[in-house]
């Protein structure tokens, strides 16, 4: 595919476009293939805010060959589109020198429609960064990044309203938060090889209810917040790890403790679940407001996402060998 490829030449043709990726479509996206080549979605309202993604989108882009879909969503009528298609065009020029990029235009709603199109597209990972405190743009509200956990079950780049870190940062420290999910022993081993390839120290992070705590409990005997983690699961998983990890201990509201352990281990990477991640308010599910505070990279892992979704070795050798991490050692 050439370089910068635009779509969305016209507006309804874009749409219907991605609407066309049904199962026929998304096929060759599947299993073995879907392994072999994949797709990145970063939508954008060309806001600061999403702006703030641009460089881990460029260190994704620089290892394995992927495929980057920039993706904008315009009020409807036909001078928006005009008017957005000329900004999607200009926007993130770097994207052109991608050996696979497509810009593609949407007219809607952005909720609505980003969320079918992770839904249609199945990304390796949405970039979608929090919006500034006090100045959240339309498009990074919270209810969006929390539908697009919720709904599209895709794995979720954000960083919270605090400035990015410097360019070749060392990365000393790398966090798991158990989540207990389905596939939560294959989430912990992706965060144990990036944290080996990086040479950082590795913390798992584990937050359990109160009223299971007493002088003579074990770690093994936790029965951790999720309650589909049974006891003994943790320390099977923790012998089953490349490295050995520092294990933070919690008890509380899952919501407020993971967040402050993070915050204790310095990471610089977290890796967080759809349950650490979200809270439930009056108006439906936002991004945990105490998330948005850290000084870090997060990805989320949704909890219906499928095991085959979900990263594996290569996964984890090619995210730890982009080029603006430093090893720690």
């Amino acid at each position: 595919m050439a370089a910068g490829r635009r779509m969305g030449a016209k507006g309804l043709a874009a749409r219907r476009a991605l609407r066309s990726l049904d199962a026929n479509r998304i096929a060759p996206q599947t299993e073995k293939a879907m392994k072999a080549s994949r797709t990145l979605l970063y939508p954008t309202d060309f806001s600061e805010a999403s702006r703030r993604a641009i460089p881990a989108i460029v260190e994704w882009m620089s290892g394995e060959d992927r495929r980057l879909i920039l993706l904008h969503v315009h009020a409807p009528g036909h001078q928006e589109e005009r008017r957005a298609r000329r900004r999607l065009d200009e926007f993130f020029g770097e994207a052109d020198g991608f050996s696979n990029c497509e810009r593609v235009l949407i007219g809607g709603d952005p909720r609505r429609e980003i969320v079918e199109t992770c839904r249609n597209v199945r990304p390796e990972i949405v970039f979608a960064p929090a919006g500034r405190p006090g100045g959240i743009s339309k498009l990074w509200n919270r209810s969006l990044r929390a539908a697009m956990i919720r709904s599209a079950s895709a794995p979720l780049w954000t960083r919270g309203g605090v400035p990015s870190p410097a360019p070749n940062r060392r990365v000393e420290n790398v966090a798991y938060a158990v989540t207990g999910h389905a596939g939560w022993a294959r989430e912990a081993q992706f965060a144990a090889r990036t944290a080996q390839r990086l040479g950082a120290r590795l913390h798992l992070l584990c937050v359990a209810r109160p009223e299971e705590i007493h002088d003579g409990t074990l770690p093994s005997d936790l029965r951790l917040a999720h309650p589909g983690l049974a006891p003994g699961q943790f320390r099977r998983l923790v012998e089953s790890l490349p490295m050995v990890p520092s294990i933070h201990f919690s008890t509380g509201v899952e919501a407020r403790e993971v967040p402050r352990l993070i915050r204790e281990t310095g990471a610089e990477i977290v890796f967080a679940g759809e349950r650490h991640m979200l809270t439930a308010g009056l108006t439906g599910y936002r991004v945990n407001p105490a998330m948005d505070t850290l000084a870090c990279e997060v990805i989320c892992f949704p909890e219906r996402a499928p095991v085959e979704m979900l990263p594996g070795e290569r996964e984890a050798r090619n995210f730890a060998m982009r080029p603006n991490f430093v090893r720690g050692d």
